[in-house]
């Protein structure tokens, strides 16, 4: 499995901030396996409050449960699953 460079992840955040300033939305998120490096990511772009509004990083499952209202394991020993997490309120 290749994993994305620091200069292509740097490359994919700056075009989603842009897509999300024209768009005029807010960025937030909730995080577990990726251990806050989507919020890294994007925050490292000057001028990200512009569409970056918070995040948060939960690990554990019982925490992810408790803070973030994530159903159960989204995690493989291989790969982050985002699915079941992604749209939720």
């Amino acid at each position: 499995m290749a994993f994305p460079t620091d200069a292509e992840l740097n490359a994919q955040a700056a075009a989603l901030g842009q897509r999300l300033q024209q768009a005029s939305l807010q960025l937030v998120t909730a995080e577990s396996c990726s251990g806050g490096w989507i919020a890294k990511c994007m925050t490292d772009i000057a001028g990200s409050s512009a569409f970056f509004d918070c995040g948060m990083v939960v690990y554990s499952y019982e925490a992810g449960s408790a803070v973030a209202a994530m159903p159960g394991p989204n995690c493989s020993s291989s790969m982050v699953t985002v699915k079941p997490s992604a749209g939720r309120p």
